[in-house]
């Protein structure tokens, strides 16, 4: 389900408020990280209390989705997504970033950024951008990740809370993801790379023609396979072998969402074995995929 602007975009803040955020360097753990993580995801049997919120899962086709977590915690994760973290709630979360460590209420993390995040209690809404929309080279030009005013986003208070409440339809989720990323654009400069005839048709090779190796990209171009490389990086967004994990991935999703076994979707989507895909989603999502797909959790 593609998104744009013209979708009924819910109101951006003209001016934004103070809200505290702050960065330091990394120091000890967060204290409670290794043992919330263990008692949501390492325990997939474990009694779930019915009245505690479920994580929610609003799926918007190849373009993006957005993810809500009561409290989510997760350690060395590289998402090919760019990621708008906002908290429906205001209250801050940690995100850690090499030797950063990143307090706010809202925070953009651009793609294949290694990171750890943990946001318990902090009614976290994770709108994830992915690379076939419009809009993934641009926000792939910012170059590290960065707080942000919560206040900019504060009109779409509570439009995120229903959807961290899992109130919010599907049809408007994508008015959601729109306004979101129009808050960002208006209070976070973003890059724009320079569009080329070798930018565009290096977009028309791999999105459209489906072609996944850079020597035949580059006799197609005639570019050396060195500048088909770099070219094919800014016109993605990210590198081709990255482009290609994602697109694998985003593969084994829908296979999972169809609720096929987890050992066939690793064979359909191109993995080695179940241990493969497993490690490569939690890479990517901070979770197995056993966890996304038990609707005691998530819900989508």
């Amino acid at each position: 389900m593609a998104t744009s602007a013209a979708q009924s975009p819910l109101p951006c803040a003209a001016s934004p408020a103070a809200m505290p955020s702050g960065e330091e360097h990394l120091g000890a753990s967060a204290p409670h990280c290794a043992k919330f993580y263990a008692a949501r995801v390492a325990q997939p049997h474990a009694v779930i209390d019915a009245a505690a919120p479920r994580d929610h899962l609003y799926r918007l086709g190849a373009h993006g989705f957005i993810f809500t977590s009561a409290g989510f915690c997760s350690t060395h994760t590289q998402r090919h997504a760019a990621t708008l973290l906002i908290s429906a709630t205001g209250r801050s979360f940690e995100l850690r970033v090499g030797t950063r460590r990143i307090h706010a209420a809202a925070a953009f993390v651009p793609p294949l950024t290694a990171r750890s995040l943990h946001a318990v209690d902090a009614a976290l809404v994770s709108v994830n951008v992915t690379p076939l929309h419009d809009s993934f080279a641009h926000l792939a030009c910012i170059p590290a990740p960065s707080a942000l005013d919560w206040g900019a986003f504060a009109p779409l208070q509570p439009s995120l809370q229903a959807a961290y409440e899992g109130r919010l339809e599907l049809r408007d989720a994508p008015a959601l993801f729109a306004s979101t990323l129009q808050c960002l654009w208006a209070h976070l400069p973003v890059p724009s790379p320079r569009i080329t005839e070798h930018l565009l048709r290096a977009r028309e090779l791999v999105h459209t023609r489906g072609y996944a190796s850079l020597r035949e990209m580059a006799c197609e171009m005639h570019l050396s396979e060195d500048q088909t490389s770099r070219v094919v990086a800014r016109a993605l967004g990210i590198p081709l072998k990255s482009y290609l994990a994602w697109d694998k991935m985003l593969a084994a999703c829908e296979w999972i969402w169809r609720h096929k076994p987890l050992t066939e979707v690793a064979h359909l989507a191109g993995y080695h074995d179940l241990a493969h895909l497993t490690r490569s989603f939690r890479r990517q999502f901070g979770a197995p995929p056993s966890y996304f797909r038990d609707r005691t959790r998530v819900y989508f």
